[in-house]
């Protein structure tokens, strides 16, 4: 009985991310069993939520790592301009949707995200340690105007908690602590009066060093390019309550997965310039070759990738950063030989909730 009950609790401690293996039939064994949890915990930071608790998970990094020189800033990269169709103008009376940037314009948000997710690997199921939740506060500024009325706009990070899992040992708590404390990044972006986002680049402090860079860059990385989905794209043509529209987009995870994906968007009652738009999402990539992230640094072939879900966003044309709440459920099929010449096959599926909301 005793040795049945340390059989189901035991654990693999991972260097960076810790995993659960659940009971099998038949478990993996030798080395394809060692190189396949390297793929799982490759697999596990492919996600933001999963990021995020891998971030935690670094208080346990060697320090020799953690010193480790860091990485260059990360270059501009120009965003795929979205192509946006009207399907419905809507009511009398219409008007023409559009951002009132102001310079040095500023406003504090709190983003909440809870998530849970879900891998197997060759029937085998693989649980990371509990659901995820996480708090962050940003600054939104208002740089420079343009006379077109487009603006250069600077998210800050100004602070991020992290729920810790309870298995974390105790005196691990310090180490962690002191790691998220600095997690500070800043995301500067161009946007149009219409919401198109122009370029965007990511700021990094120098002093975030080692896995813990790398962790924080793609976190970075994986907001800066979900941009589309936190807020909204408006038309050229005037509309009115009830009008639709549709915004085709072409992204990149900061993994190299590319996706392709269409953002519908309804627009309810316009009281003063503002409003509420409610938007459904989904995103699909076709089957394509990438990198498992380091240490693995193997290749791996995506079967499959989809992600779709809603929003409600109100809509408040002096903060590009408006009051929203999302729910996405994503679902990605990928394999990679781990050395033996059979392919792993590894499913991995995950529901999302982000909610955003001013601070006074």
């Amino acid at each position: 009985m005793r040795e049945r009950l340390l059989a189901r609790h035991k654990k693999i401690e991972l260097r960076e991310f810790p995993v659960r293996l659940a009971e099998t039939s038949a478990p993996a064994t030798g080395a394809r069993r060692t190189a396949r949890i390297g793929v799982m915990r490759a697999l596990s930071r492919l996600a933001p939520s999963a990021l995020l608790l891998s971030l935690v998970s670094l208080g346990r990094a060697s320090p020799a790592r953690a010193e480790e020189p860091p990485a260059p800033a990360a270059p501009a990269k120009a965003a795929a301009a979205p192509e946006i169709r009207l399907i419905d103008v809507g009511v009398e009376p219409r008007a023409t949707l559009r951002y009132a940037f102001e310079k040095g314009q500023s406003r504090l948000a709190e983003v909440r995200m809870e998530a849970e997710q879900e891998t197997t690997a060759d029937g085998q199921r693989v649980l990371a340690p509990g659901a995820l939740a996480s708090t962050m506060t940003l600054r939104s500024t208002v740089d420079e105007v343009a006379e077109d009325g487009s603006a250069d706009l600077r998210w800050e990070v100004l602070e991020l908690g992290v729920k810790v899992p309870t298995e974390i040992p105790p005196e691990k708590a310090k180490s962690m602590a002191d790691l998220i404390a600095r997690v500070r990044f800043t995301i500067r972006i161009h946007v149009t009066s219409r919401g198109l986002v122009t370029s965007s680049t990511v700021e990094l402090p120098q002093d975030v060093t080692g896995p813990a860079r790398e962790v924080v860059e793609k976190l970075a990385d994986a907001m800066k390019d979900g941009i589309g989905e936190w807020a909204a794209n408006f038309p050229e043509e005037a509309v009115g309550t009830g009008a639709s529209w549709t915004v085709e987009r072409t992204k990149q995870t900061p993994f190299g997965i590319e996706s392709r994906g269409t953002i519908t968007s309804r627009l309810g009652a316009v009281e003063g310039g503002r409003a509420t738009i409610h938007t459904k999402f989904r995103f699909q990539a076709d089957e394509q070759d990438f990198a498992l992230p380091k240490p693995v640094e193997r290749k791996a072939h995506l079967r499959s990738l989809t992600s779709e879900g809603t929003a409600r966003l109100a809509l408040d044309p002096m903060n590009f950063l408006s009051d929203a709440e999302l729910h996405a459920a994503i679902a990605m099929t990928v394999s990679s030989d781990v050395g033996t010449g059979v392919p792993t096959v590894v499913t991995t599926t995950q529901t999302l909730t982000v909610t955003l909301r001013g601070k006074p």
